[in-house]
């Protein structure tokens, strides 16, 4: 027989839970009239049994034919609740486990929120930005791009060319110009007039 006594914290109550442990080791018969090792001898093991009082109410752990004190001392965490060994102490173990203290959002500090975020994990769409130009396009510009648009035979290059223009004549590039719209429009209506006109040639 061997005797145990553990404290461990109780996360929910804040309190030390004092749990006194009676470890016996004892022979077990199977029950089988037939069993040589029953009928010839004590029976099968000697197997190991803990018993405690929790609560109030007495437990009892079978142990096996190894003394493992570290199973029961798990089962009793788990009793009262205490999912993470870690989290708390056992006096047993003179150890004591503080939770981490939360980042300061301070600007001065280099942990900050912000500079902590990993950009690589952020999807494509989110982390592209669109490019803004230094000048809008003039209508120079704009008669010189639907002409080389107009001159495009394959269908592969005329949709580059247009995603190209898009880009280039979207009225978010220039907030508040008066030609973009028209100019956009008149891109669509060139594109898909030569689109299908190519298909039909095909």
């Amino acid at each position: 027989m061997k005797q145990q006594t553990l404290h461990i914290f109780n996360s929910k109550s804040k309190s030390i839970e004092k749990v006194h442990i009676i470890y016996i080791d004892k022979f077990l018969k199977c029950g089988d009239d037939n069993c040589s090792i029953c009928s010839s001898g004590l029976g099968h093991g000697p197997y190991w049994n803990a018993t405690f009082s929790l609560n109030g109410q007495a437990k009892k752990i079978l142990l096996g034919k190894k003394f493992n004190p570290q199973k029961v001392e798990a089962e009793i965490r788990k009793l009262i609740d205490l999912t993470d060994p870690d989290k708390g102490f056992n006096l047993n173990r003179q150890s004591v486990s503080k939770p981490k203290p939360e980042p300061s959002l301070n600007k001065n500090n280099k942990s900050n929120l912000i500079d902590r975020i990993d950009i690589s994990k952020i999807p494509n769409k989110v982390n592209q930005t669109r490019s803004f130009q230094a000048s809008p396009p003039g209508r120079n510009d704009f008669e010189n791009d639907l002409s080389l648009m107009s001159k495009i035979k394959h269908p592969t290059a005329l949709k580059t060319i247009y995603k190209k223009l898009i880009k280039k004549y979207h009225p978010d590039q220039f907030p508040g110009h008066r030609h973009m719209n028209s100019w956009m429009a008149e891109i669509n209506g060139l594109y898909h007039e030569n689109l299908s006109i190519k298909r039909s040639m095909a």
